[in-house]
């Protein structure tokens, strides 16, 4: 998985030498993580009135929730295995374990969305003075370190992502097209959460989550094809998103119900992923001889 000359990280798929190509691919990836998210779903419609052997099923399915956290790894390991052999496997964990980006990308994706989201606090506390005095002190950022260190064990999801599907598209498709295909791949990924009653529990709807997908999806792809396809540079800044976006308390359900600091924050990365469109799109123009 290196870049060609163009700078766009590929790896040829071609479905007649793989016993699990792409879709097969998709396909176990989604089922072993909605697997894991069933419980989850299931136990937003319970409650205290609901039959004892419903709530029994949630309590005994419950365990499987750790699928949505590996159930993208768990899927991409299988299929590297099986197509590729053990040295294949020892191969892909390799590539995607090395590092690959150099410090100043490292510093970026983690500093990046730090500024979007304080900046996203200040500016949903002036949208809606409602809000109680937006403070990213000390304890705001314990909070952002826990949370990130959570994500940065418990998240596999750009093992899969980043790791396998991306240069397999880029093989097939321009990297904008890639790039957005992708986009909706992940948007669909996580429509379970969706279904749990009340909607997302991050207490916001499905227009501004398909904004932040494709804006956060075209930024990750210009992460990857500019530092040579380095997975850890892209999980760094998926789960640094994460972490400030929870630490910072920035969601409607975390915040009282307002939902102007979590929309500033889509405004600024649908503003970041024009950019990485216009990026994408120029590196996938042909070149003049």
């Amino acid at each position: 998985m290196d870049p060609t000359d163009d700078g766009i990280v590929r790896v040829q798929d071609p479905s007649t030498t793989t016993r699990i190509g792409l879709p097969g691919l998709l396909a176990l990836v989604f089922a072993l993580s909605w697997l894991g998210a069933a419980p989850m779903v299931l136990a937003s419609w319970l409650d205290a009135d609901s039959p004892a052997a419903l709530r029994s099923l949630a309590a005994t399915l419950a365990p499987l929730q750790l699928l949505m956290f590996f159930g993208a790894l768990l899927g991409v390991l299988v299929a590297v295995a099986v197509n590729e052999g053990r040295r294949g496997l020892v191969a892909w964990l390799r590539s995607v374990l090395r590092p690959r980006a150099g410090v100043r990308w490292i510093l970026a994706v983690l500093a990046g969305p730090a500024l979007v989201m304080v900046f996203a606090g200040f500016a949903g506390r002036w949208l809606d003075p409602a809000l109680p005095p937006f403070t990213p002190g000390g304890a705001a950022l314990l909070g952002v370190l826990q949370v990130f260190v959570a994500y940065l064990l418990l998240n596999t999801e750009e093992f899969a992502w980043r790791g396998y599907v991306l240069p397999r598209l880029q093989a097939r498709l321009a990297p904008l097209q890639a790039n957005l295909l992708l986009a909706l791949v992940w948007g669909v990924f996580h429509g379970p959460y969706f279904l749990m009653k009340g909607g997302h529990p991050g207490g916001y709807g499905v227009l501004e989550f398909a904004v932040m997908v494709v804006a956060i999806c075209l930024v990750m792809g210009v992460v990857f094809n500019a530092t040579r396809g380095s997975v850890l540079a892209c999980h760094l800044l998926h789960q640094s998103l994460n972490a400030w976006s929870e630490g910072l308390r920035l969601f409607p359900v975390m915040n009282g119900g307002s939902p102007w600091p979590f929309r500033v924050s889509v405004v600024l990365m649908a503003c970041a992923g024009g950019v990485a469109a216009w990026w994408l799109w120029r590196q996938g123009r042909p070149r003049p001889a």
